[in-house]
C-alpha cells in the first residue's frame, strides 16, 4: 500500500526545470522531474529552450514562439540521441505547432565533441542514472 502511495505521489510531481545551459539569446532548461525509460537501457528527457526574442517557426512563417519542449531518446554509453517530437509555445505559452517523428523515420545520430548535444547528453546522462536508481 505504501509503495503504491509513493507511486501516486510521484507520479503527480509538477514539472521541475532545471538550467543547463545558456546562450546570447536563449536559455535552456531540462525537465528533472521526467524521464521515461525505453527498451536496451535508453530513455527519454525533455528540454525546454526559452528565447529572448519570438522566434519565426519556419522562414516565411507568420507564426512565432518563444520556447519549445523537445523530447529526445539518449543511448548515453554510445553518446547516441534522436528527437522524439517537439512543441512550440508563444509568448503567452499557449501551444502553436507540435511535430512528432514517426518511430520509423527516427535516425540515431552520434554526439560531435564540442556541438550542442555534447552540452546536453552530460546532464540528461546524469539524470537518467539517477533516476534508474
Amino acid at each position: 500500500m505504501l509503495l503504491l502511495l509513493t507511486h501516486a505521489i510521484s507520479a503527480h510531481q509538477k514539472d521541475k526545470w532545471e538550467r543547463v545551459y545558456t546562450l546570447e539569446d536563449a536559455t535552456i532548461a531540462m525537465n528533472s522531474t521526467k524521464v521515461e525509460f525505453i527498451e536496451g537501457g535508453m530513455a527519454r528527457v525533455q528540454f525546454r529552450w526559452n528565447f529572448s526574442k519570438a522566434q519565426p517557426l519556419e522562414a516565411s512563417s507568420e507564426i512565432k514562439y518563444k520556447s519549445r519542449v523537445e523530447v529526445i531518446e539518449f543511448n548515453c554509453d554510445r553518446r547516441r540521441y534522436r528527437i522524439t517530437s517537439a512543441t512550440f509555445f508563444d509568448a503567452r505559452g499557449k501551444p502553436v505547432f507540435t511535430t512528432e517523428v514517426e518511430e520509423r523515420d527516427r535516425e540515431w545520430r552520434g554526439v560531435k565533441a564540442g556541438g550542442m548535444m555534447e552540452r546536453l547528453l552530460g546532464p540528461a546522462c546524469r539524470l537518467i542514472e539517477e533516476k534508474r536508481r
